[in-house]
């Protein structure tokens, strides 16, 4: 369980869907180069100078700096000096390969990064779709690819890449109303939708989401109860930084054709990385995180009509430590764990079959001290009005980094958490293992060590 490697491959541990290391950014000039990005216009570009904007940038801004003209700046984020690559020496442990790595080594030095995965419940069939820079690089065919597993996760099938034009962040749901995959992705000059009728064999262009030069870090959600009032609905979120930087949502009744006009759902701030869920009720709840100066807010929006309205539930977690190495921070030009691991300390949240909320998220525990990033948990019982008392999930007794963490929920009380770990390496807090923890009465206890 606890292979002390990071590899470019994805496997199926990797759920925490932010992990890029300054690696995927140092591409080499590939044979047949990568296909042409459309210009981007000049107030566009000129966000790439906002220092409140640019750090908080993910997938849109590889795009951006190639937009832009500013290729050059791409190798400003460096290689962590605690990455390891398969097949030197380190035990591979029993993590599976996603993707085909084959073109994955060489000059090029091509990656995989921010996965996505989702189960088709009538037959099923595990999709994943994830950053794939070997697809552009060699083929001009997007960066993004995708995989399936139909035995239940022990073996997976590359299928390739999703489509020209893709430019990663992906986004899959299931929609059980008529069974298909849907699988949203950064686009050129928008947010792009795909769907799959065969399932997860191959996705076919809808359309567009929406249409933004600057839209970033989006994710989808899907009413999949029957009895909701809003059966089937489709939920896309996402950071719009033409319009302030702040979180935006919108909705399709059929089948993403046609999406409904974003509303602003966070107030206006510096925010990122938001995380949709839809409760057995319909009710619609988004979280993200909030910067301040050094410190961050956990903040949950509600909606209880289906996306047309929106107010803010009680915050899970205020005022805490934005956790970051001060060394690598400065290495990476934004935010940084220890070994240049850019970080983005966003939540991410559930609604189980009972209706209560879950959320999962991480600080900096001991401010000045020697412990940069922790792993907690809270839950509410009255749709974020009030929450439990905060438990600390990672149960080592060690300063190490644990970060990213994921979290999923069961139908009869399981609650699992996992999250990147350095427990292991005391002595450098560089190597990184994956652990996990469980609940089995809906989060009230944590008495299961993590393994």
């Amino acid at each position: 369980m606890h292979s002390k490697r990071m590899t470019s491959i994805i496997t199926l541990s990797l759920l925490a869907s932010i992990f890029l290391t300054a690696g995927i950014l140092e591409a080499a000039t590939p044979a047949s180069g990568p296909a042409k990005i459309d210009k981007a216009p000049a107030d566009v570009c000129a966000q790439l100078d906002d220092p409140a904007k640019r750090p908080l940038m993910d997938g849109v801004l590889f795009y951006l700096l190639r937009a832009c003209g500013r290729e050059h700046e791409l190798g400003r984020v460096r290689n962590s000096p605690g990455f390891v690559r398969q097949g030197e020496g380190i035990t591979a442990g029993i993590d599976v390969a996603v993707s085909d790595p084959t073109g994955d080594t060489g000059t090029a030095s091509h990656t995989q990064s921010e996965t996505s995965l989702s189960l088709n419940e009538t037959t099923g069939t595990i999709c994943s779709g994830y950053n794939d820079s070997w697809h552009e690089f060699a083929n001009s065919e997007g960066f993004t690819g995708f995989s399936r597993s139909t035995d239940g996760g022990q073996t997976f099938t590359d299928q390739g890449a999703l489509g020209a034009g893709s430019g990663g962040d992906p986004a899959i749901v299931w929609r059980k109303a008529d069974e298909t995959f849907y699988f949203a992705a950064l686009k050129s000059g928008s947010l792009g939708i795909w769907k799959s009728t065969d399932d997860c064999e191959t996705f076919s262009s809808i359309g567009n989401i929406h249409s933004g030069s600057s839209d970033d870090k989006e994710l989808m959600a899907v009413d999949n109860t029957p009895a909701s009032p809003h059966y089937g609905r489709l939920y896309t979120v996402w950071t719009h930084f033409d319009a302030g930087g702040n979180i935006y949502s919108t909705y399709s009744d059929n089948l993403g054709v046609t999406w409904s006009t974003p509303k602003q759902i966070s107030p206006t701030g510096s925010v990122q990385g938001s995380w949709p869920v839809v409760a057995p009720n319909g009710d619609v709840f988004v979280g993200w995180v909030k910067f301040g100066a050094g410190t961050i807010d956990i903040e949950i929006a509600r909606s209880t009509n289906g996306g047309d309205a929106w107010a803010l539930v009680t915050n899970p977690a205020s005022g805490k430590k934005q956790p970051e190495n001060a060394s690598s921070t400065s290495s990476c030009f934004r935010a940084a764990l220890k070994g240049n691991i850019r970080y983005l300390p966003s939540p991410q949240i559930a609604v189980d079959s009972g209706g209560v909320l879950h959320a999962v998220y991480s600080y900096d525990p001991d401010g000045s001290g020697a412990d940069s990033v922790d792993v907690f948990y809270r839950r509410s019982t009255d749709s974020g009005a009030t929450w439990s008392a905060e438990t600390r999930v990672n149960d080592d007794a060690t300063t190490t980094d644990q970060f990213f963490p994921s979290m999923s929920v069961g139908t009869t009380g399981q609650v699992s958490i996992a999250w990147y770990d350095k427990r292991n390496d005391t002595a450098d807090n560089l190597l990184v293992d994956y652990y996990q923890r469980m609940s089995f009465d809906g989060g009230v206890t944590w008495d299961q060590p993590s393994v």
